[in-house]
């Protein structure tokens, strides 16, 4: 492997696990105290996040999105949960001077999923609301 690769490679790994840091951060931040990068194969990159769920964190280009949707799938269905995401950080503009805030990170998943988690929250919505005017 020539030098000018090997330095790709190790940019890429830095990048990505940065990236990966930055959403853990902040899903840590924002709901999931106990969020921690997954050391098991198969079982997507994000432990003790939303239950039901494999995330794949992914710093690749949007060409690879494909296949990591797939590993994503895939890793769902080996451990028999309904739903997987592919979450892909933003890069920074030129003119942002601060770090990129992980949430605002393009968030991958199929429309029949994305769908139905609306309505079911739409439901939920009705109800806390029925919930708040009765008490």
């Amino acid at each position: 492997m020539n030098p000018e690769r090997q330095a790709r490679g190790r940019y890429a790994k830095t990048s990505g696990d940065r990236a990966m840091r930055e959403v853990i951060k902040y899903v840590r931040a924002n709901g999931a105290p106990q969020a921690s990068r997954m050391a098991s194969p198969h079982m997507g990159d994000l432990a003790g996040g939303p239950p039901g769920v494999v995330f794949e964190i992914t710093n690749e280009g949007w060409d690879q999105l494909g296949k990591k949707a797939r590993q994503a799938e895939a890793d769902a269905a080996h451990s028999k949960l309904p739903r997987w995401a592919v979450v892909k950080p933003r890069r920074r503009d030129p003119e942002d001077t601060g770090p990129v805030d992980a949430g605002r990170a393009w968030c991958i998943t199929p429309f029949g999923q994305y769908w139905a988690d609306q309505l079911e929250l739409a439901e939920l919505r009705t109800i806390v609301r029925a919930i708040r005017g009765a008490s």
